[in-house]
């Protein structure tokens, strides 16, 4: 799973890994994101605090040659669950909060 940051100005990868951090800590969990921490709790026995901070720590940052920023989930375990986050599962909707941390939205 890929993300991309675009800025005007040029993107610090640290910035960035310390306001998704920062962000996922201090977000108020909606309906969705409290179903969606129901759902990785029973099935992936981790909560969804703790799996965006895991994405986000292990995520690979890499600056391309358009000052964007590219976050990489190499870990197959890590992108199912981004991908299960941000896109949800059929039976649960995703949610914004990878995608806000990250600055895309």
């Amino acid at each position: 799973m890929l993300f991309t940051v675009s800025s005007q100005i040029k993107v610090n990868p640290l910035n960035i890994k310390f306001n998704a951090r920062t962000f996922v800590l201090l977000c108020k969990k909606s309906t969705t994101e409290q179903l969606l921490d129901h759902y990785l709790i029973q099935n992936y026995k981790i909560p969804l605090v703790v799996a965006c901070l895991k994405i986000i720590s292990k995520a690979t940052y890499s600056l391309n040659n358009k000052n964007e920023l590219i976050i990489t989930i190499n870990n197959k375990k890590l992108d199912k669950l981004a991908s299960i986050i941000t896109f949800g599962t059929g039976k649960i909707h995703g949610s914004n909060i990878l995608r806000y941390a990250f600055g895309q939205i």
